[in-house]
């Protein structure tokens, strides 16, 4: 199985094919076989990888470092490791962002970067209101606002590999440890 290590963390990742690079980065609660349909389409015609995030998967689940900026940059640090050069790097959620975040740090590095469904980059009102209510329940506390563990459950679906291709659904709700969901949305309650 392989794995690229940065001081003692564990990502791990698949590639295969050959020719312009593209690297599947997963949303929330997602691991690399977020992107199997795609990653088995481009390979033919593309050299592709798909990871999974610190607390995703197969990878390590450490404390922290679950914020913005530290996991663009393990993007970044990953593929000078794996020696991948000017990718397009398409994100999901909150691969979007990441994706985001790693062309406002790291510009040199993506050939472009595909932001599929990105959280707010910069919240909206309504999503304001909704993130205080889930991280309230992600973190055992009431929820006083509304949104909450449901309206999160209800949108954590994904595509699945079936015979119908996409028209089915899994739900995915919160396989993080709890660290990995607070550390993720404290900020957007500060």
């Amino acid at each position: 199985m392989p794995y690229a290590e940065r001081d003692g963390l564990k990502l791990y990742y698949e590639r295969d094919g050959s020719g312009q690079e593209l690297v599947f980065v997963p949303g929330w609660c997602c691991d690399h076989t977020f992107f199997a349909p795609q990653f088995d389409y481009f390979k033919r015609t593309h050299a592709v990888t798909a990871l999974a995030l610190r607390g995703c998967g197969r990878s390590d689940f450490p404390p922290d470092g679950y914020d913005l900026p530290s996991l663009a940059d393990d993007v970044a640090w990953f593929c000078a490791e794996v020696g991948i050069e000017q990718p397009v790097v398409v994100g999901h959620s909150l691969g979007g962002m990441i994706a985001i975040e790693l062309g406002a740090r790291h510009p040199s590095l993506p050939r472009a970067l595909v932001a599929d469904d990105p959280g707010p980059v910069h919240p909206t009102d309504l999503a304001s209101r909704l993130y205080p209510g889930s991280r309230s329940s992600w973190l055992g506390r009431p929820v006083r606002t509304c949104g909450g563990r449901g309206w999160w459950t209800a949108s954590a679906r994904r595509p699945t590999t079936s015979s119908g291709g996409r028209s089915s659904t899994r739900c995915a709700p919160f396989p993080y440890p709890s660290p990995v969901r607070s550390s993720t949305v404290a900020r957007w309650n500060a």
